[in-house]
């Protein structure tokens, strides 16, 4: 967990407008890109518009195992092993991220590597700054439910809030909690 000094914000906190109905479909980008360079997953978590491929990298030519795990329903996705000479696997979207949901990617061989990535209209969804604060635009006006959550928290509050959106306005959602951890 990664907390700002200053705010006391927490960085990587995964935000989410849920059942946002957009006029236009998300726009398209280059395939995104999911590097395994020392041992870890960069970046950390992704968010990628449902059905997009996205290619995961081994350029240190080692050993990794790919799992892709849906947070939401424990379904394994994928699982599968990239060999020192295999240097790039592209996950397919419409088979892996055609659902909106959250997944974790975890690397068999070291336990350590762990990634995410938010399957989600990437204009209505957000990933924490450094310092805990996020901006979503553009949001049309209504009465939506938001997913505010943390690897190790799960969702802010035990379960998502509603938030009314207004025509040329800004919300401001104010400091949102997580419930303490239990001490292990």
């Amino acid at each position: 967990m990664v907390v700002d000094k200053a705010s006391k914000g927490i960085k990587w906190v995964i935000v989410r407008v849920l059942d946002v109905k957009a006029s236009t479909p998300a726009p398209s980008t280059p395939v995104p890109k999911l590097d395994q360079r020392g041992c870890k997953f960069e970046p950390h978590i992704m968010i990628v518009a449902p059905g997009t491929d996205v290619e995961v990298l081994n350029p240190e030519k080692a050993t990794h195992n790919v799992r892709v795990t849906s947070m939401e329903s424990l379904q394994i996705k994928t699982n599968s092993t990239m060999g020192p000479d295999m240097l790039t696997k592209t996950l397919k979207g419409d088979k892996i991220f055609g659902d909106i949901e959250v997944l974790q990617i975890n690397c068999d061989m070291h336990a350590w590597m762990k990634a995410y990535v938010v399957v989600h209209d990437p204009r209505f969804a957000f990933i924490t700054a450094a310092d805990g604060n996020f901006e979503i635009k553009d949001v049309p006006p209504g009465t939506y439910k938001l997913s505010i959550q943390h690897e190790r928290f799960g969702e802010a509050g035990g379960k998502e809030r509603e938030v009314v959106i207004k025509a040329g306005q800004t919300t401001d959602l104010g400091e949102i909690k997580f419930k303490a951890l239990k001490p292990d």
